[in-house]
């Protein structure tokens, strides 16, 4: 039977809950200050886990010639039955302590095996708990960065370093999550152990934690979201809520942010959910830890938004429905205590972040119904930020509320969202202007022109509104063309958000229908204007396109029979005006076509 453990902690909870959650590929690592307090709570551990039917298995090498692989595959060749039940099994590293006496290259050969560990850690169907002192632990970070990206919990068993005051300062991250802003109680690691290096039997614990996180926190919210950074900010303010030394909501929100911040870390080696997981676990207890909401409040809002935050990033790994429910249901309490009058930033940000849930919600179920819950909720945040004069929200959550207007017609017949749409585009055009703002401009532009087509193409109307819509959409498709393309040619390019190619293929398209429509009677003259309008742009985008891929097929029959148009209209001589505009290299692909 294993002894009875002083300090059974939330470390032991949290690692106890990991082990029988059901959860395969988690690499999880407990710091203990010895050899013997590692078997202690591995043997605790085992008979816990085997009691909800998981089981600890461990990996185990000659200490001077570690092979980590073929240890691990002979633990699996020996017990293949754990590793086909609900709970997949852990598979533990004891022995890694017992390298601090071993040479420095028996060191480096293990850590090498580590690191050839990662091209095999996405076909794991089981855990791997490793158990090291503080040295090895900063060690793995620094001489093992590619195993300790995949590493998604530390769980410290070893006693507390000494708390001293942390540096006063507040600070604001960017995103959509918050942080408390008057926390002042911060903690670090000192990474400063070289890499691939013997670490001496005797070294110490790392230095104090107590000042560095807030280093860490200032550094994110100055836009270093290395993954080293955060790495080190999740270990440091889990070290110090695992030892005991910080329980507090607010602290509980920050680790919240960092797992949040390194789930959408580009260089993530697998899907976020592991991190997403952790959050939403760090958000739920901060709540728990809060009790009464009206206690305190803000704090209370602000950890219902980000939790709101973390569960619209999950619906896009799993669940999509039941998580985007969950983030409307935190942003709608994060509400209830964030009123636009106490705090009018935080509250419009919030029922931003209400409306794009709503959003994304209307794509999964009930579109009608949640596209309108979105629309109210983006009225609410942009009534706050003309009120604040933040002219750059108001006039993304404009853009916003165009897009939202144009899908709900998608679902409605009613043509008033199409002009709502339009109005709310061109209100967000007054302050995402052409040098300003040129991707924004362009973009915005090209949703204008889509959505004065569709209202063109809106049944019952009179002839005049449908010209006077498509004039609209050609002058906003021309608008949107010509700045798309100036920045693709710029050094180095700029990319817009939308395929300008296809614009311009839309932009012929409205030209020749303009031009042919009979009800119009439209002057020869301008018939010609518009179909030598229509050939230019249509050469515009094939020089562009690939031959012989669907887009340049459909953009050259466009230029055909725009082509075509132009000999029926004013016969030869309207036919070799409008060759004329087509550039040389394109007539290849387009004289065989004129033929047939």
């Amino acid at each position: 039977m294993p002894p009875t453990l002083p300090g059974l902690n939330s470390a032991y909870a949290q690692l106890h809950d990991v082990l029988t959650a059901g959860l395969r590929r988690q690499v999880l690592i407990g710091v203990c200050a010895s050899a013997q307090q590692a078997a202690a709570f591995n043997a605790r551990l085992q008979l816990d886990v085997s009691q909800r039917g998981g089981q600890l298995l461990p990996v185990v090498w000659p200490p001077q010639q570690p092979q980590l692989l073929q240890a691990i595959a002979q633990v699996w060749l020996q017990n293949p039955e754990p590793f086909q039940g609900d709970i997949p099994p852990t598979l533990v590293l004891p022995e890694i302590i017992s390298l601090t006496h071993a040479s420095a290259t028996v060191q480096q050969r293990f850590l090498r095996q580590l690191r050839a560990l990662v091209n095999h850690i996405p076909e794991w169907n089981f855990n791997l708990l490793l158990w090291v002192n503080a040295p090895w632990l900063a060690q793995l970070q620094q001489a093992a960065p590619e195993f300790w990206r995949w590493h998604t919990g530390v769980f410290w068993f070893a006693a507390a370093p000494e708390l001293s005051p942390a540096a006063s300062g507040t600070v604001t991250l960017q995103g959509r999550w918050e942080q408390d802003e008057t926390q002042s109680t911060t903690m670090m690691l000192d990474p400063n152990v070289a890499n691939t290096v013997a670490i001496p039997i005797n070294q110490t614990s790392p230095p104090p934690l107590a000042t560095a996180l807030q280093q860490y926190r200032t550094r994110l919210a100055q836009g270093d979201h290395t993954l080293t950074t955060l790495n080190q900010a999740i270990y440091t303010a889990q070290a110090m809520l695992q030892q005991g030394l910080v329980d507090t909501p607010e602290h509980l929100n920050d680790l919240g942010n960092f797992y949040w911040l390194r789930s959408r870390h580009p260089e993530q080696p697998e899907t976020p959910a592991p991190d997403l997981l952790q959050a939403l676990h760090h958000y739920e207890q901060a709540l728990t830890r809060i009790g009464d909401p009206q206690t305190a409040p803000q704090t209370y809002a602000m950890i219902q938004n980000n939790l709101g935050a973390a569960y619209g990033d999950l619906a896009q790994q799993s669940e999509p429905i039941a998580n985007l429910q969950r983030a409307i249901q935190a942003y709608e309490t994060s509400l209830q205590y964030r009123t636009a009058t106490a705090e009018p930033g935080k509250y419009s940000a919030t029922q931003n972040n209400l409306g794009t849930a709503y959003w994304y919600l209307s794509q999964h179920q009930d579109p009608e119904v949640n596209l309108k819950a979105a629309i109210a909720a983006y009225d609410r945040a942009c009534a706050i930020y003309e009120q604040q004069q933040d002219w750059p929200n108001w006039a993304m959550l404009q853009n916003n509320l165009g897009t939202t207007h144009w899908q709900l017609t998608q679902h409605s017949q009613d043509p008033r969202h199409l002009i709502a749409a339009i109005a709310a585009y061109q209100n967000s055009l007054r302050y995402r202007t052409r040098d300003q703002a040129p991707a924004a401009y362009a973009a915005t532009q090209n949703n204008i022109a889509a959505a004065y087509w569709h209202l063109a193409s809106q049944p019952e109307q009179a002839s005049e509104q449908v010209q006077i819509a498509l004039r609209e959409a050609i002058a906003a498709y021309q608008a949107a063309t010509e700045v798309a393309l100036k920045l693709s040619l710029q050094d180095p390019p700029q990319f817009v958000s939308f395929d300008f190619l296809a614009a311009y293929h839309n932009l012929g398209v409205v030209q020749y229908q303009l031009a042919t429509e009979t009800r119009f009677a439209l002057p020869q003259a301008e018939q010609q204007q518009h179909l030598y309008a229509a050939v230019t742009a249509y050469s515009q985008a094939l020089q562009f396109l690939t031959p012989d891929t669907d887009s340049f097929t459909a953009t050259l029959m466009g230029l055909v029979q725009t082509i075509r148009a132009c000999y029926e209209l004013g016969g030869i001589s309207g036919q070799n005006e409008a060759l004329q505009q087509v550039p040389g290299g394109l007539l290849p692909h387009l004289l065989p076509q004129l033929k047939t």
